[in-house]
């Protein structure tokens, strides 16, 4: 029998970067359990370089229960997408081996953004963020899954963990009969009152992936046909340009960096030297956002006597295929130019 089908959600990756307004960094792929559920429900999912998205059967229509789906983001190559984006998520950084997570809440058709400290498999060993310089300190550990039930513990006491060695405290998880997802790990330490909660995302598959980030749609009837974004914003930083000068003397002339559209402007911060060439430093006054098309019209001006001549007309953008080294703040792009 011949199926029709509809949409039921789309999900696009957005990002300021590309001039397209979409990111083709990531191959998305369904969680395993997701897969399933799709296949029994008869949907079907499909990605390209936009997003993917998720249909349904029209005729005959198969009803479906609430489903909570889960989509995994896996970076191609990591350099550029790590180099051209903020990845700052609510006034927390992300760093390496997190997961980002992007999530619906009702209608809403921006997915809210999230991160969670990495993906672990169901069984491991979990270490606390506390230490203790105590060797009779024992550590107490909580674990709850997404609805707020507790985990039963039993082997070793989660009330009496030891310390190790290396002033850690440390517990095999086993969570091999429990369905992947979020959980909160509670800890605390009998010599000091501080609870700390964090919360992994728990899954074999996820982690072997080495998954960038996830997408968790809640799918209900009351969101088919609708469209949800994730969205990325290009990183933003002060673009400090170093003029090698090799076939000059700098004490002769007068440097300025010019933006012909006017949009930004730049001021001689710094002189330096450079195995033994002179080296003048432009900084941008005003951060300045990265782009797939490249920013033009920045020129490097030399003045002598009230005579200016152009040394470089379309100065160089911040370079994102490769690893950067920060060189001073991180905040600042380096770009070198020798004349």
């Amino acid at each position: 029998m011949n199926r029709s089908y509809r949409i039921a959600f789309q999900v696009t990756l957005d990002h300021s970067y590309y001039t397209s307004g979409q990111t083709p960094d990531f191959s998305i792929l369904p969680t395993r359990d997701t897969m399933s559920w799709l296949k029994e429900n008869k949907m079907l999912f499909r990605s390209d370089e936009t997003g993917f998205r998720v249909f349904y059967t029209a005729a005959p229509f198969v009803p479906f229960t609430e489903k909570e789906l889960r989509f995994m983001l896996v970076l191609k190559e990591g350099t550029r997408f790590f180099n051209i984006t903020d990845l700052n998520v609510g006034g927390e950084d992300y760093t390496s081996g997190d997961l980002l997570l992007f999530k619906n809440s009702g209608l809403t058709s921006e997915l809210t953004p999230g991160i969670l400290p990495g993906a672990e498999s169901k069984v491991f060993t979990y270490i606390f963020p506390q230490k203790s310089e105590n060797p009779e300190a024992l550590g107490q550990l909580e674990i709850r899954d997404e609805a707020g039930n507790i985990i039963p513990l039993e082997i070793p006491d989660p009330d009496t963990i030891p310390r190790t060695a290396e002033k850690e405290f440390r517990y095999p998880v086993d969570l091999s009969k429990y369905p992947e997802g979020v959980y909160d790990f509670k800890t605390s330490l009998s010599d000091n009152p501080e609870v700390i909660t964090k919360q992994i995302y728990v899954d074999e598959q996820v982690k072997r992936q080495s998954a960038f980030g996830l997408i968790r749609i809640t799918l209900t009837e009351e969101v088919l046909a609708s469209s949800f974004k994730a969205q990325f914003t290009t990183k933003q930083s002060y673009w400090r340009y170093h003029f090698v000068i090799k076939n000059m003397s700098a004490d002769d002339y007068v440097f300025s960096v010019e933006d012909q559209l006017g949009e930004y402007s730049f001021v001689q911060t710094n002189n330096d030297e450079m195995n033994g060439y002179p080296v003048v430093v432009f900084d941008s006054e005003q951060l300045i956002p990265l782009s797939e098309l490249p920013r033009k019209k920045l020129r490097f001006i030399r003045e002598q006597d009230g005579v200016r001549s152009t040394l470089v007309s379309n100065l160089s953008n911040p370079v994102v295929n490769i690893v950067n080294e920060d060189v001073g703040e991180p905040n600042v792009s380096n770009v070198f130019v020798y004349i």
